[in-house]
């Protein structure tokens, strides 16, 4: 990709080395170890902090959606839904936001504004439009619109026109509902949509704005919607890849089954989330200066495989004056 402005983020063009290898086809493997590796990149970004909070984060009741109650309470239609709380969006998800990222301590007053009832109500109207959109892991371009539940088989299919905007109306609808909440942004909607639906929403992460989007970086619902689009088209390209390689070893049992490779998802394939992290690994090892895992990543690769071009040196260079810039920030 060709760009009209220099990343700032550190690491940001070795995470770009990754996405330009082409074709997608023969590199899957190349995808899974660069995921295989975020678990060990929170540890270096934030230490035992962010670790902990990466775990409260995926414990939350929102990212095990779907859940049936227990046998033994009765619950409303109303109390069923799934939601977020105040105490869950302040101590977890924006704390861990804030570690991992930049933190923008500056809205830590307007969050705190918010009523229990109304962050509640928010998350609530969020999960339903989310809910709307039901994808498989190498159609994740077609939309089938049911009444509310993914489970609902007498859903209609409803295909995309070329821009994409019947999932990109529906995406916007799921990300404006959170940001009704004071102080919550794409970004922040982000971080708590892609628990609930990884298979359809990526985490804005700054590393990963500026590897896929084509212009400066920005948190506006436009810039947000092309850059989960990006993740969404990786993710349906690796899926898809690593099921004609299952099918070629003789692991499938019919032209349209999926059997993804073992690491890319810890089961369940690809998604615009996994996407996301991946590119978010490399970067980060790049800027950690961990020459050992990029080597795993990159080994072998030959330079005419990489769209662009993107060498160790420009990497390196890069990186320098990113942290410099970051650390005046």
């Amino acid at each position: 990709m060709k760009r009209n402005y220099h990343p700032s983020r550190p690491g940001v063009v070795a995470a770009s080395r990754l996405l330009n290898l082409s074709p997608i086809s023969d590199h899957v493997d190349r995808w899974d170890r660069a995921l295989s590796n975020y678990d060990a990149m929170i540890r270096a970004k934030g230490g035992s902090r962010l670790v902990e909070l990466d775990a409260r984060r995926e414990d939350l009741p929102t990212a095990r959606r779907r859940r049936s109650p227990p046998s033994n309470v009765e619950v409303t239609e109303n109390d069923a839904l799934p939601l977020l709380t105040k105490g869950q969006l302040l101590d977890v998800i924006v704390e861990w936001k804030f570690l991992k990222g930049k933190p923008r301590n500056a809205l830590r007053p307007l969050l705190r504004s918010n009523s229990d009832s109304s962050v509640v109500s928010a998350s609530r109207r969020a999960f339903a439009a989310a809910d709307g959109i039901i994808t498989t892991p190498t159609t994740m371009d077609v939309d089938i619109v049911g009444d509310g539940g993914s489970g609902d088989s007498g859903g209609h299919r409803r295909d995309n026109d070329d821009d994409g905007s019947t999932r990109g109306e529906m995406i916007a609808n799921a990300v404006n509902c959170m940001c009704e909440i004071r102080g919550v942004g794409p970004a922040t909607a982000s971080a708590v949509l892609c628990l609930y639906r990884p298979d359809v929403f990526a985490y804005m992460d700054d590393e990963v704005i500026e590897c896929l989007y084509d212009g400066r970086r920005g948190y506006t619902l436009g810039i947000y919607k092309e850059v989960n689009r990006r993740c969404t088209e990786i993710a349906c390209q690796l899926n898809e890849a690593a099921g004609m390689k299952e099918r070629k070893k003789g692991c499938g049992d019919s032209e349209g089954s999926f059997s993804p490779s073992s690491s890319s998802s810890g089961g369940g394939g690809w998604t615009p989330c996994k996407v996301g992290k991946a590119l978010w690994s490399v970067a980060t090892m790049s800027a950690y200066g961990d020459e050992r895992g990029l080597s795993t990543i990159f080994n072998g690769v030959d330079a005419t495989c990489v769209e662009g071009g993107n060498g160790s040196n420009e990497n390196a260079k890069s990186t320098q004056k990113s942290r410099k810039r970051t650390k005046r920030d």
